[in-house]
């Protein structure tokens, strides 16, 4: 069963800035615009578990199954 997650958008932000790492980067790596992407920062967005796991391996965030 897929599971839709909810992400910590400042703590997505934070981390990503950290690594100077760009939206249009994490778009482009995601395969979502960046307009998209800028959503996943800005508002509750509710994530697939594949784009949750692409997002940790971008940002080098261990997570749990």
């Amino acid at each position: 069963m897929k599971l839709n997650i909810v992400i910590d958008k400042d703590v997505l932000r934070r981390t990503r800035k950290g690594l100077e790492l760009t939206q249009e980067y994490m778009a482009d790596s995601l395969g979502v615009t960046r307009k998209t992407y800028a959503r996943y920062e800005s508002e509750r967005t509710y994530l697939s578990e594949d784009t949750v796991r692409m997002i940790a391996m971008l940002l080098n965030i261990d997570i749990k199954d």
